[in-house]
């Protein structure tokens, strides 16, 4: 008994670091415009919202760079982009729509570079709603 003691309380700062954080953001209405949740200020998942309260875009942090997919939505909800990073470096096959809906841009990157671009009108394929 008296080693459980012992290793519950040393171990209490590790459940203190590994706490998890919420904080929002708001408008002058009032209504939430960003939310961050994670560990700390350097490794986070971010959401910011638009005034009608769908999602605008998300995506992660990890030591303070952006991290893993990030998406993009416009007002209605539809997909507008999506996009790939690590460790703030743009990578893999990003996919853009122009603002009229029409065309579709695929980007891949490779060291942070750009290594090749298409453009197509075949929205059927990429566009997916939240």
């Amino acid at each position: 008994m008296k080693k459980w003691i012992v290793c519950f309380v040393l171990s209490m700062p590790l459940f203190v670091i590994a706490q998890n954080f919420e904080r929002y953001q708001y408008n002058a209405e009032g209504k939430i415009i960003a939310k961050y949740s994670g560990i700390d200020h350097n490794n986070f998942d971010f959401v910011k919202y638009y005034d009608n309260g769908k999602k605008m875009t998300e995506g992660t942090y990890l030591e303070g760079k952006k991290h893993g997919v990030w998406k993009t939505w416009n007002e209605e909800g539809k997909l507008t982009a999506k996009a790939r990073y690590k460790h703030g470096e743009k990578t893999g096959r990003w996919m853009i729509v122009d603002e009229s809906d029409k065309n579709v841009f695929h980007i891949s990157f490779e060291n942070n570079q750009v290594k090749e671009a298409t453009k197509t009108k075949d929205m059927s394929k990429v566009l997916v709603k939240r």
